[in-house]
């Protein structure tokens, strides 16, 4: 797959920092982590397992969904992925990013998760001062049902 110069770098940055964690962490770096790092660059964010165990898949790696998912959970350790929690059982993860705090929408319905940014809140979130704590990156999570959704459940209890 052709990626710009700066995927590549995005990828090759990844890359040391699985590799600076699966050492410290006494780890096996496996080919399968490999290729599922580079799997989570080829897939819409923000995404779960079986997106990246579909993608994995689609070359020489068949992959089982709890391996999938046991290995997005290493990303997330090595700080490569952030977990979004969309309800008790589904969660979904995104790149970690680096300069951009990135804020989510998150429907309770359908679980569709979508990344917004307003640079006045990002802003205030930067400006916050917090007695002994140095924030390096946020996170904002907003809970709510989509549009979609909301048309549903109103229909729904039109019919009622």
């Amino acid at each position: 797959m052709l990626r710009d110069k700066g995927t590549n770098k995005k990828i090759e940055a990844a890359k040391k920092m699985l590799a600076e964690y699966i050492k410290s962490n006494h780890l096996r770096n496996t080919d399968e982590r490999s290729a599922l790092l580079e799997a989570v660059f080829c897939v819409k964010s923000p995404f779960d397992a079986e997106d990246v165990r579909t993608e994995l898949n689609k070359g020489l790696f068949k992959v089982s969904p709890a391996t999938a998912y046991n290995n997005l959970l290493l990303l997330e350790k090595a700080k490569i992925l952030t977990k979004i929690k969309v309800n008790q059982r589904v969660n979904k993860f995104t790149l970690t990013e680096r300069e951009d705090s990135p804020n989510y929408l998150v429907c309770t319905q359908c679980g569709k998760v979508k990344p917004f940014n307003n640079a006045g809140l990002n802003r205030a979130l930067k400006n916050l001062y917090f007695k002994r704590f140095n924030m390096e990156r946020h996170s904002l999570y907003i809970y709510g049902i989509c549009e979609s959704c909301r048309i549903k459940l109103q229909e729904s209890q039109k019919e009622k």
